[in-house]
């Protein structure tokens, strides 16, 4: 008995994958000319009769509508409370970077040091408001964390300017004396000349997760 060979699954999807391509790089092709032809349609070099100029105004008509609808699509999916975060805490760290300077000048107590703490998430807040509590008092500022939307394998204390690595030292001990996970130190090496020299300030990376 004659078989009949079934082609595999695998040649089904290869052979619908080479189509969706051709069809994505012909209308991709399509939508580069006509943008081509529409600008020099703008400046009068191309002259097109009314129906191409209604298929140009078109093609542009429902290209300008795609990208306002992508904005929007995008500011919907924006969460209103992590950009109040994100301005507060901005505005916190300037805040305490001029307290921290304007506390240097002429003063014989102990340097004020902000600290620019990051966390992974939203779910790793609640470390930066132990951090705070802690640091309550303290010579070590905390104005608000930023949020960078990535996992943080370890804790860890970084800086730039040279001047500030004792301070980095006195946290870690302090931190850890009041039982958070260790803390590595880190003296950053693609630092500007500006960064260097920019005051008292630590970054305190927190570790994600428990």
């Amino acid at each position: 008995m004659d078989s009949t060979s079934i082609p595999s699954l695998s040649d089904q999807v290869g052979w619908h994958n080479l189509v969706a391509l051709i069809a994505t790089f012909s209308l991709l092709t399509v939508f580069v000319f006509s943008a081509a032809a529409f600008v020099l349609m703008i400046f009068g070099v191309l002259k097109p009769d009314k129906a191409t100029r209604m298929y140009l105004s078109g093609v542009f008509a429902v290209s300008a509508v795609s990208i306002f609808v992508g904005y929007i699509q995008d500011w919907l999916r924006t969460d209103p409370s992590a950009v109040v975060q994100s301005v507060t805490s901005s505005a916190e760290r300037q805040y305490a970077g001029q307290v921290a300077a304007q506390a240097d000048q002429g003063s014989n107590t102990r340097r004020l040091v902000v600290l620019w703490t990051q966390i992974g998430g939203e779910a790793d807040r609640g470390k930066f408001t132990a951090l705070k509590s802690t640091l309550s008092g303290s010579r070590f500022l905390t104005p608000g964390a930023e949020d960078v939307k990535r996992t943080i394998a370890t804790n860890e204390i970084r800086f730039c300017n040279p001047a500030v690595a004792s301070d980095a030292a006195e946290l870690k001990s302090l931190l850890e004396a009041k039982h958070f996970n260790a803390f590595t130190i880190t003296q950053l090496s693609n630092c500007s000349q500006q960064d260097e020299k920019s005051g008292n300030i630590l970054e305190v990376w927190l570790q994600s997760g428990s």
